[in-house]
């Protein structure tokens, strides 16, 4: 996941960072050890309430795979144009036990 150039994170139901890789550390101007056990709206965003809009909620609710160019918030304040594509863990009995986000910087395009 680390040679990668998209950041990549598998988010609990809870939004809660389990893991993440170092491009997406990089992107967003923090260490990868900052990442595991925070609420993915607080990292994204700054946040302290989930929003409705949220791609990893949607992929949650629907169970589906849900993609929106949204804007990220930097650890230096710096405000960035993401993608995330938002993919749902899918466990045999139906139920969503997270998402795999990916996230690309399209802040340049």
């Amino acid at each position: 996941m680390d040679g990668l150039d998209l950041g990549i994170a598998l988010i609990g139901a809870d939004h809660r960072i389990i893991m993440a890789n170092m491009a997406l550390a990089k992107m967003l101007n923090t260490s990868g050890d900052a990442l595991a056990g925070k609420n993915c709206l607080e990292v994204f965003e700054k946040r302290h309430a989930v929003c409705t809009d949220c791609p990893a909620t949607i992929a949650i609710r629907s169970g589906r795979t849900y993609e929106a160019e949204r804007e990220a918030i930097r650890d230096d304040s710096k405000r960035i144009k993401v993608r995330i594509r938002a993919i749902p863990i899918v466990g045999e009995d139906g139920s969503v036990s997270g998402v795999v986000e990916v996230v690309e910087d399209v802040t340049e395009r």
